[in-house]
């Protein structure tokens, strides 16, 4: 996983600053079963009772999801 963040402190008087940011995180591998290939949560359409969650909202097992996230940090100082 890699994570870049860039961000900017700005002083708000002689006691506290305010840190403003962005971020961005990117996973290298992919979140499906690496000796399978598929999710590791199931899901049983045919079944009432033995029904599992899937995490996943395709059902092609040939693809890859790799997680991502991105946002904003603030932040506020004291010193």
């Amino acid at each position: 996983m890699s994570m870049f963040e860039l961000g900017f402190t700005f002083d708000m008087g002689t006691k506290n600053s305010l840190y403003a940011a962005m971020f961005l995180e990117s996973g290298y591998g992919t979140i499906l079963d690496q000796k399978n290939n598929e999710s590791y949560i199931g899901y049983n359409p045919t079944s009432v009772s033995d029904r599992k969650a899937n995490g996943l909202y395709s059902t092609d097992k040939d693809s890859e999801t790799r997680p991502v996230a991105f946002g904003l940090t603030l932040g506020w100082n004291f010193k």
